[in-house]
């Protein structure tokens, strides 16, 4: 295996002022659950760049610089809320890609390699039993020529694969915030589980991710900037119908620090540690996180299969929301009819 691949394995391995203004609410309880009905997109892009030294036996030292960038846009609609519980929704994946770029100081030019993700253009339907076990099933496929998913799996068969891949980005209201219904006011913080931390970044199902988040609620932004959309619902999918326009809504601010690790077997993967912080932006009149931008270092140190790495870079977490409206359909008037007194 060459260290290109090696180096492409160990980043995969993670492949997620006080007070407020006038009217600010004293508390906020972050465990309600979103408005049933809510529409909204969706993009989120995950970009590392990590780069250093590469030293194996015979072969002496390189220098190494490699970039990888995750993104995913999809369309969701929260379809039924049950209690403090989403119970059923519905999601569009318009793409899910990952693009990744290598070079070294021995190569000409640097070797790229894109790929679509198992649920890229496809349309899902989400639901919850009382026990909390989730069913996934497929509702339409963009393309219905495209390749089956996986290597040797048709759609219908890829269900199992699709649901792995999936289940940690199905969580509302959402892994950030408290896992408990307390509410909390401008100044607490709390600390997120493990659990919910391999919820939020992509990583390999079996080299979880280990260390700490901390989440602080600092202010409360009576008028932060959201775009808003009317669109129309069809059988095959959303259509946007209109331009966004700019709204303003209420929304609590959290800062977010974290300190994190992978523990890889030996012989699999290479050990990683990656420090972030950022801020997230979360509505109180939609009760969902509309944005956050988490950034920070990536450090990779070890040896695999002969090869030992030395590298460090930047890793950056960037979500946006656009919220959408239905269009509305008025009923055509009949000029025949009489008319009310």
């Amino acid at each position: 295996m060459t260290a290109m691949r090696l180096i492409l394995l160990g980043v995969a391995a993670l492949l997620g002022a006080a007070g407020g203004g006038p009217g600010a609410p004293d508390e906020v309880d972050f465990g309600r659950p979103p408005v049933e009905g809510l529409w909204f997109s969706r993009v989120r892009q995950i970009d590392t760049e990590p780069g250093g030294e590469v030293r194996a036996d015979g072969l002496g030292t390189q220098r190494q610089r490699q970039k990888m960038v995750y993104t995913e846009d999809y369309s969701e609609k929260i379809d039924k809320v049950e209690g403090r519980k989403v119970t059923a929704l519905k999601r569009q994946y318009v793409a899910a890609t990952t693009l990744s770029e290598i070079e070294t100081d021995r190569m000409l030019n640097p070797a790229k390699d894109q790929h679509e993700e198992l649920y890229s253009g496809h349309d899902f339907l989400v639901q919850w039993g009382a026990d909390g076990t989730m069913s996934l099933s497929v509702l339409h496929t963009e393309d219905p020529s495209r390749p089956p998913i996986g290597e040797n799996l048709t759609l219908r068969e890829a269900s199992e694969a699709v649901r792995s891949a999936l289940e940690h980005a199905f969580d509302y209201p959402g892994p950030f915030l408290p896992a408990d219904d307390r509410p909390r006011r401008v100044g607490d913080s709390w600390t997120l589980s493990e659990e919910a931390l391999n919820r939020i970044l992509p990583r390999r199902p079996d080299q979880p991710l280990r260390g700490t988040m901390a989440i602080t609620f600092t202010a409360v932004d009576p008028e932060f900037a959201v775009k808003v959309s009317t669109v129309e619902e069809s059988p095959e999918g959303f259509l946007l119908a209109r331009a966004p326009v700019d709204r303003k809504v209420a929304c609590a601010v959290l800062n977010a620090r974290a300190s994190l690790r992978n523990e890889p077997q030996e012989g699999e993967a290479l050990p990683l540690r990656l420090e972030l912080s950022g801020t997230l932006h979360y509505s109180l009149e939609h009760r969902l996180i509309l944005q956050f931008d988490l950034a920070g270092t990536l450090r990779i140190e070890g040896t695999l299969r002969d090869y030992t790495f030395r590298h460090g870079g930047t890793y950056r977490d960037r979500m946006l929301l656009q919220l959408h409206e239905a269009a509305r359909v008025e009923a055509p008037v009949d000029p025949q009819a009489p008319e009310d007194d």
